[in-house]
C-alpha cells in the first residue's frame, strides 16, 4: 500500500515539474498530453521490472537497481569513496594497455551513471525498485520531449503524427522505460539533436557545451553510436555552414568515411577499423543465448563485409519473423517490424507532395541515414534476437519519426 502511495505521490510531483519545464517552450505539451506520455512510461517501466524479476531472474534492470542500493550504503558510510569511484586512474592501473583501461573505465561509468543518481533517490524511495522507476522515467522522458520539441518547431503541421511516433509506439516506449541504459541513450540523443540544431543555426555557445555533454553520455553508454553519429552530424554542419546540398554532402561524407574505414586495413593489418567490428562480433559469438540467428564469421576485408551484408540486413531489419518468434518479447518485436513495414508502404503509397524536397531537411534525411547504419552495424555484430531487439530501438524510433513525417495523412484519412 505504501509503495503504491509513493508511486502516485512522486508521479504527480514529477508530472508537475515536467509541465513547469515545458509550458513556455514552442510545441509545449499540455498537461493532458504529459499525463499520457509520462503515465505510459511509468506504467510500462513498472511492467518491465515485474516481467524481468518474475520470469527472467532480474536481468540488467535489477542489476542496476541492486547496484543503486550498494551505492546508497556507500554514500551513507563512505561518501568520499562514493565520489572517488569516478577517478579514472585505478582503471588504468589495473590494466596493462591504455585501450583496455579506457574500456573498463567506460564500463564502470555506465554502471555509475545509472546507480549513483538512484542511490541519492533511494533516500526518499526507500530503495524500492518500482518507486525508482518513477524517478528514472522523469529523467529519460526529457529525451522524448526534446525530440518532440525539435521536430514540432520544424514541422508544426505534423504535431499529431509526431506525438504518436515519439511517445506512443508501445514496443519502443517499453524498452526505453526500464531502468537501464537504453532510456538514457535516447535522453542524450534528444539533447544532442536539439542542441546541435540550435548550434548550427544560431552559433549558441551554451549549445556547444550541451552537445559535448550529450556526446560524452552516448560514448559512455554505447560508444559505437557516437561513431555512427559523427558522419551524420558532420554532413549536417557542412550543409548549413557552407550552404551545400544535403544529399550530395552526405554522399561525399559517408563515401569518405567508408574509404577511411576500409583504408585503415592498409595502415595496419593488425589494428584497423574492420578488424574492430569483427572483434566485436567475435565477443558476441562467445556468449550464450536461448535463440541465435545464423550469422557468418566476419573477416576484416571488404569482400567479407559485402558477402555478409544481406545477413546483416535480414537479421536486424526483418527478423524475428512472426512465424519464428518465441516468447512475447520476440512476438512483440515481430509485430513492431510489421508495423514499421506498413508505415514504409504507406509512405510509398501516400507520400507528401514534394517529398523529395523534404529529404533535403537535415531532420528528415540524416536521422534516417544514421538509423540505417545502426541497423547494419547491429546486424554485422550481434547474432542474438534479444540483444538486437533492444539495441535497435533508437534506430526504430528515428525511422518511425521520419517515415510518419513523409506521409500525407490527409490522403490517408480520405480512405476511411
Amino acid at each position: 500500500m505504501l509503495q503504491a502511495l509513493l508511486i502516485l505521490i512522486f508521479f504527480f510531483i514529477f508530472l508537475f515539474l515536467l509541465r513547469r519545464g515545458n509550458r513556455k517552450e514552442p510545441g509545449a505539451l499540455s498537461i493532458k498530453e504529459l499525463s499520457i506520455v509520462y503515465g505510459l512510461k511509468v506504467i510500462l517501466g513498472l511492467v518491465y521490472g515485474y516481467i524481468f524479476i518474475t520470469w527472467f531472474g532480474g536481468d540488467d534492470t535489477w542489476y542496476f537497481h541492486n547496484g543503486s542500493i550498494e551505492e546508497y550504503q556507500k554514500l551513507i558510510n563512505d561518501p568520499w569513496q562514493f565520489l572517488a569511484d569516478l577517478n579514472p586512474v585505478p582503471a588504468f592501473q589495473r590494466n596493462e594497455s591504455f585501450s583496455r583501461g579506457w574500456y573498463f573505465y567506460l564500463s564502470d561509468l555506465e554502471f555509475w551513471m545509472l546507480s549513483k543518481p538512484m542511490a541519492i533517490f533511494n533516500f526518499i524511495s526507500g530503495g524500492n525498485y518500482y518507486v525508482n522507476v518513477v524517478f528514472f522515467n522523469f529523467i529519460v522522458c526529457w529525451g522524448h520531449i526534446w525530440l518532440f520539441r525539435l521536430y514540432v518547431s520544424e514541422f508544426p503541421q505534423k504535431r499529431k503524427a509526431l506525438f504518436i511516433s515519439i511517445f506512443l509506439i508501445p514496443g519502443i516506449v517499453f524498452w526505453l522505460s526500464g531502468i537501464r541504459g537504453d532510456g538514457l541513450i535516447v535522453f542524450f540523443l534528444g539533447l544532442l539533436l536539439i542542441q546541435f540544431h540550435k548550434w548550427v543555426n544560431r552559433r549558441s555557445k551554451i549549445s556547444l557545451f550541451y552537445i559535448l555533454l550529450a556526446m560524452a553520455g552516448i560514448m559512455v553508454l554505447r560508444s559505437v553510436l557516437l561513431l555512427l553519429l559523427i558522419p551524420a552530424l558532420l554532413s549536417w554542419f557542412i550543409s548549413i555552414r557552407f550552404r551545400t546540398r544535403l544529399i550530395v554532402t552526405s554522399l561525399i561524407v559517408y563515401g569518405a568515411t567508408l574509404i577511411l574505414f576500409f583504408g585503415s586495413l592498409w595502415i595496419s593489418p593488425q589494428k584497423n577499423l574492420p578488424g574492430f567490428v569483427a572483434n566485436r562480433q567475435a565477443e558476441y559469438f562467445k556468449l550464450r543465448g536461448n535463440t541465435r540467428f545464423d550469422l557468418d564469421t566476419l573477416q576484416p576485408s571488404f569482400k567479407s563485409y559485402i558477402s555478409i551484408l544481406p545477413q546483416s540486413i535480414n537479421n536486424s531489419f526483418f527478423r524475428p519473423y512472426l512465424w519464428e518468434a518465441r516468447g512475447f518479447f520476440q512476438i512483440g518485436a515481430a509485430l513492431e517490424t510489421i508495423l514499421l513495414l506498413l508505415v514504409l508502404l504507406l509512405f510509398l503509397w501516400k507520400k507528401e507532395p514534394g517529398w523529395k524536397k523534404w529529404l533535403q531537411h537535415p531532420l528528415i534525411f540524416l536521422p534516417s541515414l544514421f538509423a540505417v547504419t545502426l541497423f547494419i552495424f547491429i546486424g554485422y555484430t550481434i547474432p542474438f534476437p534479444g540483444a538486437i531487439i533492444r539495441y535497435k530501438i533508437p534506430a526504430e524510433l528515428l525511422l518511425f519519426i521520419t517515415l510518419i513525417l513523409l506521409i500525407d495523412w490527409k490522403k490517408v484519412y480520405k480512405l476511411k
